[in-house]
C-alpha cells in the first residue's frame, strides 16, 4: 500500500524518474516483513519488466534507492536482498494474515553490502542476464494487437524460448516466467507457460505467481507449483457465480 506521504517525501523527490518508478512499484513486491530479492535480473524481470531497461540502468536505480536511505541493499551468503527501511511505518498487515518473512533481516555489520558496485556490475555479463537483456531489446508489443493469447502458430508445435519473439503482452509475461523460474527447461515453456496463457491466465498472475514463489526459499521445483497456482486460480475462478 502507499502512502500519501510519498509524494512530499524528499529522499523520494531526489530520485531521478525511473527510480521513482522502481520504488514505488516495488512496494507491491515486499514481503510481509518489506524484503525481497535483490540480484538485478529479479528486480527487473518482476517489477519493470515491460520497460525495457538494461541491466546496468536497473541496478543504478537501485543504487540511488539505497543511496537516499529508502533500502537496505546487501549481499549474504552469496545472494543479494533488499529490504525497505521504513516499512513498518507505512505498512499495516492484520495478525491473522500475517507471514513471517523467509529472507534474512538486515543487519548493519552485514557482508559486501558496501561493495555493491563491484559485485553487480560483475552479475551484468551472467549468460541469463544476455539472454534477457537480448529479448527484451526484441520485445514491441504494438498497441493494437494485446489481446493475451498465444499466437496460432504456437499451439501445435513445441517452441524455442530462446528464439521466441512474443507478440503480445501476454506471451511476454509467459517468457518472463519461464526465464525466472525454469530457463534452463526448454519444453517447458510452451508445456507450462504458454499453455498456462491459453487457458486464460492473465498477464499480471504471471508475475504475481513468480513474485511469491521467488520469495519462498523452501520451493525445490518452481514450475510444479507455478502450475499449482495456475490451477488454484482457474478453478477459483470457475466457481465464481
Amino acid at each position: 500500500m502507499l502512502h500519501s506521504k510519498i509524494s512530499v517525501s524528499s529522499q523520494v523527490h531526489r530520485l531521478s524518474l525511473p527510480a521513482k518508478v522502481l520504488f514505488t512499484w516495488m512496494i507491491a513486491h515486499g514481503d510481509d516483513e518489506g524484503r525481497l530479492k535483490g540480484d538485478i535480473d529479479t528486480v527487473r524481470g518482476l517489477i519493470v519488466p515491460l520497460m525495457g531497461w538494461s541491466v546496468k540502468k536497473v541496478h543504478s536505480y537501485v543504487l540511488e534507492l539505497k543511496e537516499q536511505g529508502l533500502i537496505y541493499y546487501w549481499k549474504e551468503n552469496n545472494e543479494w536482498f533488499i529490504e525497505f527501511v521504513k516499512w513498518t511505518d507505512y505498512q499495516y498487515i492484520q495478525k491473522d494474515r500475517f507471514k513471517r518473512s523467509t529472507l534474512p533481516k538486515y543487519h548493519k555489520d552485514s557482508v559486501s553490502n558496501l561493495d555493491t558496485d563491484r559485485i553487480q556490475a560483475d552479475n551484468t555479463s551472467s549468460p541469463q542476464a544476455k539472454l534477457s537483456e537480448m529479448k527484451l531489446k526484441e520485445i514491441k508489443i504494438s498497441e493494437a494487437n494485446t489481446e493475451n493469447k498465444p499466437s496460432q502458430n504456437n499451439e501445435n508445435n513445441l517452441v524455442d524460448p530462446r528464439t521466441f519473439k512474443p507478440s503480445n503482452e501476454g506471451e511476454v509475461a509467459a517468457w518472463e516466467a519461464w526465464n525466472q523460474l525454469e530457463h534452463t527447461n526448454l519444453m517447458a515453456f510452451k508445456v507450462t507457460y504458454l499453455t498456462a496463457l491459453s487457458k486464460g491466465l492473465p498477464a499480471e498472475k504471471f508475475y504475481q505467481f513468480v513474485s511469491e514463489i521467488k520469495q519462498d526459499n523452501t520451493i525445490n521445483n518452481p514450475g510444479a507449483v507455478f502450475n499449482n497456482k495456475v490451477q488454484a486460480y482457474l478453478k477459483n475462478k470457475e466457481d465464481r457465480p
